[in-house]
């Protein structure tokens, strides 16, 4: 019996040590942000595609830090925050940095890959047309 209290009592402890579901992150907030702002950007039908695109990529990484249970909440929240024009473009520039850096750390990653690939051998396949760029 003492030792069915104990458990309990540790097991208590745990639990009310363990953030609540809801809790958000500076990291969950700052990208919710984007999603938003983002989401206006993508009003302009010039702008829409490149905004989609950004907001693909900020949900993703909330994805990875599993966010996306809390996103409607998150997006609740900071949409109430976000709420004059100064502020989401704001919001556009800080987002749109962070996507400029992690394309343009992808495009040195590919061109170091391009480098370092092998001479295609003859004979071989040729290499596929891109799915976004088609040429």
């Amino acid at each position: 019996m003492r030792v069915l209290l104990m458990t309990l009592i540790g097991a208590a402890g745990l639990m009310s040590a363990t953030p609540p579901a809801y809790a958000q992150t500076v990291a969950d907030k700052t990208d919710a942000r984007c999603v938003i702002a983002l989401t206006f950007a993508g009003r302009d039908p010039k702008d829409a595609p490149k905004a989609q695109q950004g907001i693909f990529y900020f949900l993703g990484k909330m994805e990875g830090r599993g966010a996306t249970s809390r996103l409607e909440g998150l997006m609740l929240s900071e949409s109430k925050t976000l709420n004059t024009g100064p502020l989401v473009q704001a919001e556009l520039t800080r987002c749109g940095e962070e996507l400029t850096r992690r394309a343009t750390a992808l495009g040195a990653m590919f061109q170091r890959l391009q480098a370092t690939r092998p001479a295609q051998p003859a004979g071989a396949a040729p290499q596929p047309k891109s799915a976004v760029n088609p040429s």
